[in-house]
């Protein structure tokens, strides 16, 4: 499912009707996903309420949409400002980044072999696609994509566990 059919789901489901009506100001801040695990073939939209500085998470598949957690605490420092994420305005979809992050791994950082990822859609100064590859020895590869031109903006590679450190 990509992004446009989630945040079409999200807005017709009865549950996000319901709570949008006691939350008018909330607005759409990102979606997130985790590939290469069955049990997560889901988008999480995470929805925030400036008011109250906290966000909701709605889970939306094929067949339901569902609330996941309400008014959570949000990570972020509290200087940052958190923008609206405008579906409209992503022109490089999931699978256009992944074969651009895909194709750098694979010459870059052949090390990392890794069928599970981490992906965030977020607005960062511009629209994101956060995707960060999580391989074995706890190794992480981090890309940044721009969900408007398609250029990789920026990527970090990480070892967080090597044995021979111990």
């Amino acid at each position: 499912m990509n992004i446009s059919k989630a945040h079409i789901a999200l807005k017709k489901a009865p549950i996000y009707k319901k709570w949008k009506e006691k939350n008018a100001s909330s607005f759409v801040a990102s979606f997130f996903r985790v590939t290469g695990d069955p049990e997560c073939d889901y988008w999480r939209i995470n929805c925030y309420m400036p008011e109250k500085d906290k966000l909701t998470s709605f889970s939306v598949n094929e067949n339901k949409v569902r609330m996941d957690q309400k008014d959570v605490e949000i990570l972020k420092r509290k200087e940052t400002k958190v923008e609206p994420l405008d579906v409209d305005k992503v022109r490089v979809d999931l699978n256009e980044a992944l074969e651009k992050t895909d194709a750098s791994r694979r010459e870059r950082y052949p090390e990392v072999k890794s069928e599970k990822k981490m992906i965030l859609l977020q607005h960062h100064g511009e629209l994101i696609w956060n995707i960060t590859y999580l391989g074995g020895m706890m190794k992480v590869l981090n890309f940044k994509v721009s969900a408007e031109t398609g250029k990789i903006v920026d990527e970090s590679y990480q070892i967080l566990f090597s044995p021979e450190a111990q």
